[in-house]
Order: structure tokens, then sequence, then C-alpha cells
């Protein structure tokens, strides 16, 4: 491998020198992070071509259209998007004040302040989009960056640094270039926060942040081990094997809470004893999500359109949320499409950008990054009122299916025989940590979570409310999976 970057001495040099830049020349301006936003917008629409031409060096057989559309539009889109909101979200909000303080004239305000230097470790599939869609919120939220690009890509990573040092000074953002020695180095430097865009799980980006938070308020290592597979049931029975002492805690979603036992004919633990549910820590709202190019404008037009001819629909696999809320939409709608699962989110993705899939649901995350422009299209979304990132999109009860509801989950769960004392100990935590204001502007809202932050009880008691029509849904499709 050609990369060869700074070594662990050189990246904490670096590291230094942009956190004494922050403090030295204080909170930026809104106008210093316009400019920041700017520069990137530039880059890629000056360079754009070039950087489209790596990735086809580097896949070997990408289109350029394709990089062009994923990479370039979509990373432009979000950081318009963050240039257009910036000087909103750095408002300062009102808070109340204890009695009888108000009496006395007293107010209280919450002022969102820049965490410093933010690491971003990127991935291979979509190299640019992963690296400058962070970026957007770096800049957005006042921050300067580090960014690990994947070994993987090798051209894309090395122009992506050329470039990034020529638009910015090494005190503001820095690229490390190297093999996996440089990013096992690269993580364990003291960022303020660490921005990891490898993963699709939705409990995997909150656990990652939430650890973060509950190291400090512990005082100990909180590892976040992530083990994808099996609709997480490799996970799952991990934890499900571990000692029942609170020091391995599980983060899924409701393919381990409500799905798996019905979609599989036998799981290696039990899970009606051996995951003991602590707390449902978010909702995740989803929605009808179509491809740019289809001639419907609204869902009663998709309806119409996929009535006339069948359509396809797409999900990252047999029994995950995006299949199983689309039959449901399916059903209420009264069509039939073919469902095309992918092991491969990023392929969904680009096959649905370059029209080979019409439709799916997703969280409000897919369709405000590549809303701009009408690549994608979301056309209802769940929910009792509209989202407030989609003002525009009308929920399923508007269009006519008030008793539709596709969402996600994501809660947490201990070892069965964890004592209670351990589990509501745990619960607090979480509980502390997600309602935080702070956590809540910077991860909650821009991800398009809900929380919910139930006790151990009252997960306990949604699962058991739940599960039946999650059965039965699974057996009226008749679909199953064998561990």
């Amino acid at each position: 491998m050609a990369l060869d970057s700074a070594t662990g001495s050189g990246m904490s040099s670096i590291l230094s020198r942009q956190k004494a830049a922050h403090i030295r020349d204080g909170i930026p301006s809104v106008s210093k992070r316009i400019e920041w936003l700017d520069k990137s917008i530039d880059l890629l629409v000056t360079h754009g071509d070039a950087l489209a031409e790596a990735m086809r060096e580097d896949f070997g057989h990408r289109s350029v259209d394709q990089s062009n559309l994923t990479d370039i539009a979509g990373s432009i889109g979000a950081l318009k998007f963050s240039k257009k909101h910036v000087a909103k979200w750095m408002r300062p909000e009102k808070r109340k004040v204890e009695f009888p303080l108000g009496l006395l004239g007293s107010r209280a305000e919450l002022q969102f302040q820049p965490k410093g230097v933010i690491g971003v470790i990127s991935p291979w599939n979509f190299p640019v989009n992963l690296t400058f869609a962070p970026l957007a919120g770096v800049f957005a939220a006042g921050n300067r960056a580090m960014i690990k690009p994947s070994e993987f890509t090798e051209a894309t990573s090395e122009l992506m640094k050329q470039l990034i040092g020529q638009y910015y000074d090494e005190e503001e953002v820095a690229v490390i270039t190297g093999g996996p020695e440089v990013g096992a180095e690269f993580s364990k430097l003291a960022f303020d926060h660490m921005v990891f865009t490898g993963a699709t799980s939705i409990a995997h980006h909150v656990m990652r942040a939430a650890a973060e938070k509950l190291q400090e308020k512990w005082g100990q290592p909180v590892v976040v081990d992530t083990r994808p597979g099996a609709n997480e049931v490799i996970s799952a029975n991990t934890v499900a094997q571990a000692a029942p002492d609170g020091y391995t805690i599980f983060a899924g979603t409701e393919s381990t809470f409500l799905n798996n036992p019905a979609l599989y004919a036998s799981l290696p633990y039990d899970p009606s004893t051996d995951l003991e549910p602590v707390s449902q820590l978010f909702n995740v709202q989803f929605g009808l999500l179509v491809r740019g190019s289809i001639e419907a404008q609204t869902a009663d037009e998709f309806i119409a359109q996929m009535k006339e001819s069948t359509g396809t629909f797409g999900s990252f696999g047999v029994g995950h949320i995006m299949h199983l809320g689309m039959e449901k939409f399916n059903t209420a709608a009264g069509i039939e499409m073919k469902h095309v699962p992918y092991s491969n989110g990023g392929q969904m993705l680009q096959d649905m950008l370059g029209g080979q899939i019409d439709a799916t649901v997703a969280s409000t995350v897919l369709a405000t990054r590549f809303g701009e422009g009408g690549k994608l299209r979301m056309l209802a979304m769940n929910g009792a009122e509209r989202q407030a990132a989609l003002p525009d999109v009308p929920t399923f009860a508007e269009v006519g299916f008030p008793e539709l509801e596709i969402y996600s989950i994501a809660g947490i769960a201990v070892p069965g025989g964890t004592p209670s004392e351990i589990k509501m100990a745990i619960y607090e935590a979480f509980a502390e940590v997600i309602s935080d204001p702070a956590f809540e502007a910077e991860i909650v809202v821009p991800n398009g979570y809900e929380a919910v932050l139930s006790t151990p009880e009252e997960f306990t008691a949604f699962i058991a409310d739940e599960s039946p029509a999650a059965a039965d849904l699974i057996e009226s499709l008749g679909v199953s999976l064998a561990q």
C-alpha cells in the first residue's frame, strides 16, 4: 500500500496545534463557519470530476456519473443545508429558572458552543460523501477536524488530502492517510468528539456517541464492540452468554426485540430469558421514499402508478425494517411490489439513485441528505405530526392511512439474571445522557431520533404488546431465515 502518512507523534502534533488554534481564535462566528462550508462546496464543484475519476480508479468499474450523483452532489447538498441553517442553529435557547429566581428578574439560556477538534473516520464505499457530509456538521458547529479516510480508496484519499490541504490551513482541517496501523493510532487520539461513518446500524451510531458520555459519568472505559451480521443475532448472542454483572450491554433494534423470534426457526439463545430489556431509547420514524426520477409526486400518484405496473422496492435484507415496513405499506395501499433485498446498504442506495429500485421506507436522514435536486423524494412519513426536517411531507394519516405505523426502535438489554438494581442504574445513566440538551441537539435531532427512555418494566411491556403483530406480519409474508 503506497499510502503512508503522519506517525503517531505527528498526528498528536497536528491535534495539539488545532486545539491551540481553537482556544486562541475563540468561538467561530457565523461568517467564519459559512466560509468553511463555502470552501468545501467550492472544492467539490471545482474538483468533483477529478474526485469521481479517482473513485473510478479505486473501484475499477465505478461509473463517474454515479459518483457525481452519490458522492459529489450528495455532499454538496449536505453542506448547503448546513449553510442555510447554521445561523438558526447558533441561536441561544431560553431555559426556565427555579422559583423564585424568575420573580427576581433572573433569566437563563442555553448557548451552544463548539467542542473543539473532531476526528472523522470515513469508509471506502462512499469515500467522498462520508467525509464531506460529516464535515458539514463539524463546520456548522464551529469545530475543526482531522480526517482518516479509508486506505482501500487510495487514489481518492490522496486526492482529498491534496485538495483539502489547498483549501484549508492544517490548523482548520487535516487529512491523515495510511493503513490500519495509522487508523488504530488515529482512533486513540484525544479528540473532543469522534465521528465514525462506516456502519448503517442506528444503535451503533447512538451507542458510540453515548459511550463517550457514559465513560465520563462512570469514570471507566466504555467500549463499543460492533459485531454485525445475521439481523443482530451474533451480537445479541454474545451479550446473552455474558456474565450478568452490568458490564456487558446489548444495543439493538426491533430486529432483536420484536422480529427475530418469529423470523428464525431457532436462535442460539432464549430471547425470553437470556436477554432482559432495560430501556427503549428511541423511536425513528420511517416514511415512503422514492427515486427522484419516478413520475409520481404524491403518495396517491405512486400507488396508482404501482397498480398499473408492478414496481420494485429495496431493503437491507429479509426481515429488516425496510422489508417489513414496505410490506406494511403495500398491504395498506392494496399494491404488490417486488422485494429486492441487499446485503450492502450502500449498493441499495446506489441502485435507487440510479433508478433500478423504485422505493423503500427510510428515516428522514436519507431524504434530507439526497432530497436536494430531486435525487430522492419522501412522499409520506410516519408520526402523529409532520417532521420538523421535512415540513412539506404529509403524514401517513394525511394521505389516507391513519392506522399505518412504520418506525424503527433502538433499545438496550443485559444478560438474563442481571440484578434489578443494576438494570435501573444502567437505565438511569442512559436516561441522563440522552436527555441532556446538548446530546439531544447534537445526536438525537440531526439523526431523526425521538427519545423514549422507557423503564425496564415499560420496555418489557412494550415488547410483549408489539411482538404478536410482528409475528403475524412475518407469518403472513411467509418469510423465515435459518440460523
